[in-house]
């Protein structure tokens, strides 16, 4: 479509108008073949001049016709400009040192001098512009070790104003080639890019265009300079950043979180020490300590962190609690999607909290009437007894005096007696009277809540 003849004919008469009005098209011209159709600046040049000359001389003639066009003035710089233009067109040529054989023959006794033709070429001076690329990875989390090297593009860029012979630009900034990256053989996690583009002499640039959405955009502009480095050198090999890698970071935040929980005296909640926590993949199902990527123990003042986690979709999840806590079921999902992004989460314990019941009862001869359908009909439940509740205080899982006394069992209904919403510790139920008409059991029974 942009190459048929209805379009080419419309641009030409744009450009055309520019031309006979004095402004030049040139540099318009240039652009629209080169960004537009995607041809090479050398061709485009070319096809500029091409297009300049007649499309100038029928101008000069208007103008000369009009008396607009002074020619003495002008004829100055009519020579200075093709002086400079012969001067400029030869530099940067290659010395073409290859011999060229002429054959002279003899053509008889009347031809007094042998003619014969031959033809001689230089090739203009060219840049070979390339690079190399390093992508960080990280093994543990996954990234960098599959094709994350296919979504990074550099771009060749005019560092400044490029002014051709006739007066056409190549404006600063203006985007000369864009380029993908290939893997090194060999060489694992380094990528390479060569560019094609037939430059001019003159200052460019070359920076990172688009980067893999795990990683930082390298937004360094890295200097091309390219000039002429004489008759016997026919291709410039330029290597980008001196030759060094250009490298990608990954985008990596930080997570940092408190652990908070039930205070046991009842007050506002405290912070807890002690809390091993995790740092799941997103798809982990079920989380404990062997399958999370990274663990770490919250400490005093119930501060945990994880530092340098890289960009992607993440869980934190609680391993295991401090004593007396149950495990959350919180799952905290974490996304980190900018380079130096901090996350603030909070994780919340519950106290493990339990009960005790016991039924005090004397065994019979004769079966009784069943209070209940789990009573035993040869025991008989003895209302009237007190029980006392110990805390294992000093863990030794022997009541003695070190032990902390914590109340008396609730008689619910006769025989029945209860306590609750103890903690997860250690404690020991004591008779402390008996009901009347019976002996007391002297005997102290241990017991944990664990869950």
């Amino acid at each position: 479509m942009l190459e048929s003849f209805p379009v080419i004919l419309i641009v030409g008469t744009a450009l055309g108008f520019l031309s006979g009005i004095g402004i030049g098209g040139g540099s318009l011209l240039i652009l629209w073949l080169t960004m537009v159709l995607g041809m090479e600046q050398n061709m485009a040049r070319s096809i500029n001049l091409l297009f300049f000359i007649p499309s100038a001389l029928i101008a000069c003639c208007f103008r000369w016709k009009q008396g607009t066009l002074d020619v003495k003035k002008v004829l100055p710089a009519v020579i200075g400009g093709c002086i400079a233009a012969g001067i400029f067109s030869w530099l940067g040529m290659v010395l073409d040192a290859e011999p060229v054989f002429v054959e002279l023959s003899y053509a008889g006794q009347t031809v007094s001098v042998v003619e014969n033709e031959t033809g001689l070429y230089n090739m203009r001076q060219k840049a070979s512009v390339s690079l190399t690329k390093g992508m960080e990875t990280d093994e543990l989390f996954g990234i960098g070790l599959a094709d994350e090297y296919k979504d990074v593009s550099f771009g060749l860029y005019a560092a400044h104003d490029l002014t051709a012979l006739d007066g056409s630009v190549i404006p600063a900034g203006a985007l000369m080639e864009a380029v993908t990256l290939s893997p090194v053989e060999g060489e694992d996690g380094t990528y390479a890019a060569d560019f094609a583009a037939d430059l001019p002499f003159g200052g460019f640039f070359v920076q990172e265009r688009t980067t893999g959405s795990a990683y930082v955009l390298d937004d360094t502009e890295y200097p091309v300079a390219f000039g002429y480095a004489g008759q016997d050198v026919a291709v410039v090999e330029i290597v980008v950043n001196e030759g060094e890698a250009i490298h990608n970071d990954l985008i990596r935040g930080r997570i940092d979180g408190k652990k908070y929980g039930e205070d046991p005296a009842g007050g506002e909640d405290i912070l807890l020490d002690g809390a091993l926590m995790g740092l799941f993949a997103a798809d982990t199902e079920g989380f404990s300590e062997e399958n999370a990527l990274l663990t770490v123990t919250t400490a005093e003042g119930g501060a945990f962190a994880f530092e340098d986690v890289p960009y992607g979709h993440w869980i934190v999840a609680e391993v295991a609690a401090p004593d007396l806590y149950s495990i959350s079921d919180e799952q905290h999902h974490i996304y980190i999607g900018t380079d130096g992004q901090r996350i603030a989460i909070r994780v919340d314990n519950d106290l493990i909290r339990g009960s005790v019941q016991l039924v005090k009862t004397e065994a019979v001869d004769e079966p009784s009437a069943l209070e209940d359908e789990t009573d035993n009909p040869f025991m008989r439940r003895l209302a009237g007894a007190v029980f006392m509740l110990y805390e294992d205080t000093n863990g030794d899982k022997k009541l003695n005096e070190g032990d902390t006394l914590m109340g008396t069992l609730a008689e619910t209904e006769a025989g029945f007696h209860k306590a609750e919403g103890l903690l997860a510790k250690g404690f020991f139920v004591l008779e402390h009277e008996a009901p009347k008409g019976y002996q007391r059991d002297e005997n102290a029974y241990y017991f944990e809540i664990t869950q």
